[in-house]
């Protein structure tokens, strides 16, 4: 039984790969497990997932979103991909704070992992995790946040998987909005001077840099 992350670039052969569904199968996994790692898209470059142990999923553990009275945070299944979780919170008038260019992560792997968009005043969707429900090796639960655990909240903000299972994740979110998308096309010694300026303007900024080669004629 084989895994690969998505580029291919790093492969293991777990002894079990599990897809639990309810929060009693999966404490089971854990509590039983001689090694337990837990996969998202597998979206990192880095062998976060590779073992030879148990390699667990929580793409289809049961769990829905639940808001806090102003719909300003949410409580999320941190095993949902961001498309899935963006996708439920427009139909409830919400959006993310920020996220990355590509949404196939689950939200526990791009929090647990430092996933970031760029902004000049935007933080990485960690900066925006308020709570985190963790599953622990005995396969008891406990909570964490700013004001329970404090010290265990912040380890699971950017945790890479060590500090237990993250079941439930708690968020900020906004009221939904669009992003106007702009792409030019300028040369590389004008970005460079312009970087400032840009940053400073525009909510997200980025650029690519495309190398031509050079190209040259002899007159014989």
């Amino acid at each position: 039984m084989q895994w690969k992350n998505w580029s291919g670039s790093v492969s293991a052969t777990p002894q079990h790969i599990a897809r639990p569904k309810t929060e009693t199968e999966l404490a089971a996994l854990v509590a039983q497990a001689r090694k337990v790692r837990v996969v998202g898209a597998g979206h990192s470059f880095m062998p976060l997932c590779e073992t030879d142990g148990t390699l667990l999923s929580l793409s289809e553990l049961e769990g829905g979103i639940s808001f806090n009275a102003d719909k300003s945070r949410v409580w999320a299944p941190a095993g949902w991909s961001l498309a899935k979780l963006t996708s439920v919170l427009w139909e409830e008038g919400t959006s993310l704070i920020n996220q990355g260019d590509v949404n196939p992560q689950a939200l526990a792997g791009a929090i647990g992992t430092g996933t970031h968009g760029t902004g000049a005043s935007l933080g990485s969707l960690s900066t925006a995790a308020r709570g985190f429900r963790l599953m622990m090796p005995d396969g008891a639960i406990v909570t964490c946040s700013e004001s329970e655990r404090p010290d265990l909240f912040q380890a699971a903000r950017l945790s890479l998987g060590l500090v237990g299972v993250a079941t439930q994740i708690e968020i900020d979110v906004l009221p939904a909005y669009h992003l106007e998308e702009k792409v030019e096309t300028y040369p590389l010694e004008d970005v460079e001077a312009r970087w400032d300026e840009l940053a400073a303007k525009n909510r997200h900024v980025e650029f690519l840099c495309f190398r031509t080669a050079s190209t040259s004629s002899s007159k014989r």
